[in-house]
């Protein structure tokens, strides 16, 4: 079975060469790499060049395929997909990297199983270096493959799995292009619903870099809160479509009211907070109970208009609130210190 790799590439120089070794020592064999060059200004694509001629026999398996200007994450793989031969299709951002037989364990386990999507278990890095391990998937899952994704009981990020291709192209599960916050939400729903089987592999294979500047959730702008608000008008729409709009109304409303928490905790414009106020305002009437810690601060604040306490508590979220993180975490360790010395 053939496992086509599919690697959107957009001004990542510092990451690349990481990733592409990675990817080119898998101990699987039949695979295809597609590498889309998103417009990238930078040297990513001849590092990445440089990189394909150390590795002879995958030199044949790899393509490049170059967008005249940037067109966003949702296009790059969309191209990739498209032009994709393989029985399977694997997707891996650039910044990222995976264990070199994450492919071999992932198509025994999708093929062993009869499974539409696969998955695995993600680690968080940094540049500080490993930050913590994701279990994507629940111990207690329904066996419904699009209640298990849409309650969050198997996580819906799109480069910790393996698909069937035949998911994306027969439904098209492709988030629209210009859709770059939400994309893999978008994309997950949409096969988890088609899918018959999904199966996880209970080991971690996958290292999603967290400290590239440029990626789109490296901070947040009136960008994200356009692109998380049309995911959701595109979700109600799909769950209508389907008939189960009823059905997961309590589930969806609590997730657009997080989102939103999320959005406009870490955005730094009053001005904005103020422009999207009345956003999921329905939702929050009835829902904002359900809200913990400080994403029910921020939107309790935002919902009453208090704007003087929303400016000082985002400014003790990103300010204050991390600096006390890291002196109780200095206290803990220095504690720990000296008794292991006493002992």
């Amino acid at each position: 079975m053939k496992i086509s790799v599919c690697v959107p590439v957009y001004n990542v120089e510092p990451y690349i060469e990481r990733c592409a070794y990675s990817l080119f020592n898998q101990t699987y064999d039949d695979v295809e790499y597609i590498f889309v060059d998103d417009g990238s200004t930078d040297s990513s694509i001849s590092i990445l060049k440089s990189v394909i001629e150390k590795f002879p026999q995958r030199k044949k398996q790899t393509r490049i395929i170059t967008h005249p200007y940037n067109k966003g994450l949702s296009a790059a793989r969309k191209t990739s997909i498209l032009a994709s031969t393989g029985d399977y299709i694997s997707i891996v951002d650039s910044d990222d990297w995976v264990e070199h037989n994450m492919l071999e364990v992932m198509i025994k386990k999708a093929i062993e199983e009869d499974a539409d999507i696969t998955t695995c278990d993600l680690s968080h890095e940094s540049d500080k270096g490993h930050l913590f391990i994701e279990n994507s998937y629940s111990e207690t899952p329904t066996g419904c493959p699009f209640d298990d994704v849409i309650t969050e009981r198997i996580g819906y990020t799109i480069w910790n799995k393996l698909y069937k291709r035949s998911l994306w192209l027969e439904h098209d599960c492709f988030s629209p292009e210009g859709l770059n916050y939400g994309e893999d939400r978008y994309s997950c729903m949409r096969l988890s619903f088609y899918a018959n089987k999904i199966v996880h592999t209970g080991v971690t294979l996958y290292h999603y870099y967290r400290s590239n500047p440029i990626s789109y959730t490296a901070f947040h702008t009136k960008m994200h809160i356009e692109s998380m608000a049309r995911y959701w008008e595109d979700m109600d729409i799909f769950l209508e479509e389907h008939g189960l709009r009823g059905k997961y109304a309590d589930i969806t409303a609590v997730q657009k009211i997080s989102n939103k928490a999320a959005l406009m905790l870490s955005v730094n414009s009053n001005s904005i907070r103020k422009e999207y106020a009345n956003l999921f305002r329905e939702e929050e009437k009835t829902y904002i109970s359900h809200l913990n810690g400080g994403y029910w601060v921020i939107e309790t604040l935002i919902y009453n208009k208090l704007w003087i306490l929303v400016s000082l508590f985002c400014f003790y979220a990103h300010n204050i609130y991390p600096i006390k993180q890291r002196l109780l975490k200095h206290f803990k360790r220095n504690t720990q210190t000296q008794s292991t010395s006493a002992d």
